[in-house]
């Protein structure tokens, strides 16, 4: 598991570097909202989930899978297949309203799982995504895709460990959220990098 912080402000000793890729390596994530996220917070979301991944080198394709009125709603039949080595499961879910405060995690990702069993299931908390996003007078779309973003970074780097800078370091400041610095929402290059062989390792491995 792996968590994002909202933490009193700090600096950073480096700025993150990132290489913008054109590649055609491709992650599906299916997601399942049992938080009900409005639409068009949700699309707001995946943008700029998605445009973190693609300056990473990596496209997503959004799944629909969640639930409605308690059956499936289901925009592609993949949602009843077993995921494969391109795939992953995003939840976006509430947590215990009880434990808000001003450092606590957005997310978590299952990793490191061994057998040889790839990582797949990240969940992201909506509700402390809009209490951080309140707190800190951001937008809170825009913040839930950057939780999502990170938590599937560590799916596909299948690690727990932070980076330095950039997107995948543990803490969010107030400031930095407010600052919106480019360089604090991308991914390092070496993560990058990381992220891209892994994914074409695990497709490798299906054929």
């Amino acid at each position: 598991m792996t968590m994002v912080l909202l933490v009193p402000a700090v600096s950073a000793a480096q700025t993150a570097h990132i290489d913008r890729v054109t590649t055609s390596l491709l992650l599906t994530v299916r997601t399942y909202d049992t938080f009900h996220v409005w639409g068009p917070d949700l699309l707001t979301a995946q943008a700029t989930a998605a445009r973190a991944l693609h300056e990473a080198g990596i496209e997503i394709s959004w799944n629909d899978c969640s639930l409605a009125d308690g059956a499936p709603a289901i925009a592609s039949p993949r949602c009843n297949q077993p995921l494969d080595s391109s795939e992953v499961m995003l939840r976006i879910v509430g947590s215990d309203l009880n434990d808000m405060n001003h450092s606590m995690s957005m997310g978590v990702s299952m990793v490191n799982l061994g057998g040889g069993k790839v990582p797949c299931l990240a969940t992201v908390f909506a509700d402390r995504v809009w209490y951080v996003a309140r707190s800190a007078s951001v937008n809170a779309a825009r913040l839930l895709g950057l939780a999502i973003s990170h938590e599937l970074g560590h799916l596909l780097l299948d690690t727990n460990l932070h980076a330095m800078t950039g997107l995948m370091r543990p803490a969010w400041s107030r400031s930095e959220l407010r600052q919106a610095r480019a360089d604090d929402w991308r991914f390092l290059a070496d993560d990058a990098d990381a992220m891209r062989t892994r994914l074409r390792n695990r497709v490798r491995r299906e054929r």
